[in-house]
């Protein structure tokens, strides 16, 4: 056997582990379970290569912090060109993840069609979330349910119908981020459902070309959501859509182009 320079991600990881630039590319060979009450770190400039249909469950806790210069990047093995991996799923995190400056390619989803069907996805985990770049990718960027997440300066984009960030049952805040829309049908770029106090503020929303497409879909049982400060513009149908028994504030947004700017149901 000869060496190819890439370091092996172990398929368990039952203590605390640092992944660093200097082993890296890391290649998983399958899917990898980070232990409850177990770190996985990652150093800045870490490429992690997944395996086709691999996916990341963390029980435990991620703390994966790039550099606006060294960005870690979770993608696909190149061994497997034209496929897709699965997806980031935190599980009863034992303590809130970090994510940030991280670039997230070639994912899809979990194997849980309701808890785990976007790139990253949150069941009852609490997740920070900044500087985030999720582009060509086969699902929905971002899912979450019964979590606490904290969106910022990031950008999303997907060429599937679906929602860019969907949370149901739990609190969100978006903040200072750029959402992309697609040519699809039924196609969200927010959408917010049982959420409580949820915040979306200083974000730019755009070009969902598509049928029946929302920038924001406030659904059933948001209470308390505070808008402001949003550039909503070529959207196919409502700018912002506040659902039945649902309340938000809204402040400071312009929209342009859009079939009805702000709709109340």
């Amino acid at each position: 056997y000869e060496a190819n320079g890439e370091c092996v991600i172990p398929e368990i990881i039952s203590d605390n582990l640092t992944l660093s630039k200097e082993c890296s590319p890391y290649v998983a060979q399958g899917d990898v379970v980070v232990d409850s009450n177990v770190t996985l770190t990652i150093e800045p400039g870490v490429e992690i290569r997944m395996a086709e249909h691999g996916n990341m469950f963390i029980y435990g806790n991620l703390q994966a912090h790039g550099t606006e210069s060294e960005r870690i990047l979770f993608t696909l093995n190149p061994e497997y060109s034209g496929s897709e991996w699965g997806a980031l799923c935190f599980m009863n995190n034992s303590s809130t993840s970090d994510l940030s400056y991280a670039t997230v390619k070639n994912a899809s989803k979990g194997p849980d069609p309701v808890r785990q069907s976007a790139a990253i996805s949150g069941f009852f985990s609490d997740l920070q979330l900044d500087h985030l770049i999720i582009d060509s990718i086969f699902q929905n960027p971002i899912l979450g349910r019964y979590s606490d997440i904290t969106l910022t300066n990031s950008f999303l984009h997907s060429d599937i119908t679906g929602d860019l960030i969907n949370v149901k049952y739990g609190h969100a805040r978006i903040e200072n981020c750029e959402f992309q829309g697609n040519v699809h049908p039924d196609a969200d770029a927010i959408d917010y459902d049982d959420v409580e106090d949820g915040v979306i503020r200083n974000c730019k929303i755009h070009s969902f070309y598509g049928l029946n497409c929302d920038a924001i879909d406030i659904g059933e049982n948001a209470v308390n959501i505070a808008i402001d400060s949003l550039i909503i513009y070529n959207i196919t149908d409502k700018g912002i859509s506040v659902g039945q028994q649902s309340s938000a504030t809204i402040r400071n947004c312009t929209f342009l182009n859009c079939n009805l700017g702000l709709g109340l149901k």
